[in-house]
């Protein structure tokens, strides 16, 4: 009985990629909040997007070229 139900219940890509989009939908959930409040669904995704990525989305060569950045996105 057991081996059957086993059988039945192997995990397939199509059923490992909904739990995975679940597990992040959830994560995404608990991290967006804070004792502050809520952070927007769409600024969490985007800084999760860029911590997964293999390289740095903006290298800086010196403290000048970081204060500029810095001053232009606030």
């Amino acid at each position: 009985m057991k081996e059957t139900l086993y059988r039945s219940q192997k995990p397939t890509l199509a059923n490992l990629a909904r739990e995975v989009a679940l597990l992040r939908s959830a994560i995404i959930g608990i991290v967006g909040r804070d004792n502050e409040g809520t952070y927007r669904p769409e600024f969490v995704e985007e800084m999760l997007s860029v911590a997964r990525a293999d390289t740095p989305a903006i290298e800086f060569t010196n403290a000048r070229d970081f204060l500029k950045r810095l001053r232009r996105t606030s």
